[in-house]
């Protein structure tokens, strides 16, 4: 059996693969790609880890030679390694014997172990769509919510990152110990019931990274059972294990009944964020702004060891004066997500959480003050 394809084609597949290959798996198996060859000319790409898997099928090769369908099991940082050096133009990889296979390349020639395609595990088998969502507002939803799960996405293995909610809209929440992140949009056709999946880390990285190559407007078709949620994309599908630990009551979090709300211009505040940051350590990961509030504007001041900053922003106060003390991170980090010119700050005193938004198409963060 015999293919030949684009080094830009190989080289797309492998590195999105590569997101998902465990190169230290207890299984052998899963430290390899499974090539899949079909006689109609074209190609698939599959790799899976313990928990996520990504097949992309329908793959254009420039030829193949195979009575049937065939199947390669090939490693996959090894060929990563070589589709990033080897010449551009077409590659050649033949199975030259069962423990064998060659790349040919230019003037190069690889000559590549095999593993037992049939080892590798079954995907799984989620087939039915329980709501479909266009990959642009997946996209922005997950960005708009993944930077406030601050410590599992560092990390980045099966830790619990997103909780997604779909009913009337589709809803992802990230939390860490001082923050949450929310963010909704309507579906198109609303669902009967409510479904619930908490997603690992690696498995949102994943699909972030597949839906950062296709248009805003692709579809992406949900499915999902009580143990993996499926996200097919154009000729892509993604799986990831869903997580067993039960999600926080994040609606209990959200406060209500603010005293003082403030309108804050979003750029005029951003930018006065960014040059008190200078101020304060540039290594502390709680840096710390304290903002009075009051006589129509906010009045930022940072301190770090050598220098102590102060800057102000005018404002629209509804309701009494208050000092709230922040981390600053935390407060420019959702401030540069956002693109509108205003942005509602919610306050009630300066021990309680404070929600900046909702934003329009529907953004909300919740932030609890720091105590100095």
């Amino acid at each position: 059996m015999k293919i030949t394809l684009t080094r830009h084609t190989l080289l797309r597949e492998l590195s999105l693969l590569d997101k998902v290959v465990d190169n230290k798996a207890t299984i052998p198996i899963l430290q390899n790609v499974l090539l899949t060859i079909w006689p109609a000319g074209t190609a698939s790409f599959a790799a899976m880890n313990g928990s996520e898997s990504v097949l992309s099928d329908d793959i254009a090769a420039t030829s193949v030679e195979t009575d049937g369908p065939a199947q390669l099991a090939l490693p996959a940082d090894l060929l990563h390694s070589l589709a990033r050096v080897i010449p551009d133009g077409e590659v050649v990889i033949e199975a030259t014997k069962k423990t064998h296979a060659e790349l040919r390349a230019g003037t190069t020639k690889i000559k590549l172990p095999l593993a037992n395609p049939d080892d590798f595990p079954r995907f799984p088998d989620v087939s039915a769509t329980i709501a479909t969502v266009p990959a642009g507002q997946l996209r922005e939803i997950f960005k708009q919510t993944r930077y406030a799960a601050g410590y599992a996405t560092k990390i980045g293995i099966n830790s619990p990152c997103l909780l997604v909610e779909l009913d009337t809209e589709i809803r992802a929440v990230g939390v860490d110990s001082a923050r949450l992140a929310l963010s909704y949009r309507p579906l198109e056709t609303p669902l009967a019931e409510q479904r619930t999946m908490v997603l690992p880390a690696r498995g949102v990285a994943v699909l972030e990274a597949i839906l950062a190559e296709v248009d805003g407007t692709a579809p992406v078709a949900i499915s999902a059972d009580e143990n993996v949620a499926c996200f097919r994309v154009g000729n892509r599908l993604i799986s990831t294990r869903l997580m067993a630990q039960p999600f926080m009551a994040w609606r209990k979090v959200l406060p209500k009944n603010h005293t003082t709300v403030v309108e804050i211009p979003r750029e005029p505040m951003l930018l006065a964020l960014r040059r008190l940051a200078v101020t304060t350590e540039l290594r502390a990961n709680n840096r710390t702004v304290k903002m009075a509030i009051g006589d129509g504007l906010i009045t930022l001041s940072t301190s770090g060891h050598d220098a102590q900053g102060e800057d102000r922003v005018p404002v629209v106060i509804k309701g009494p004066d208050l000092e709230v003390v922040f981390n600053l991170n935390f407060v420019a980090e959702y401030f540069a997500l956002m693109q509108t010119e205003t942005i509602n700050g919610g306050f009630r005193t300066a021990s309680d959480v404070v929600e900046f938004g909702p934003v329009d198409p529907g953004v909300t963060s919740v932030i609890m003050p720091m105590r100095v």
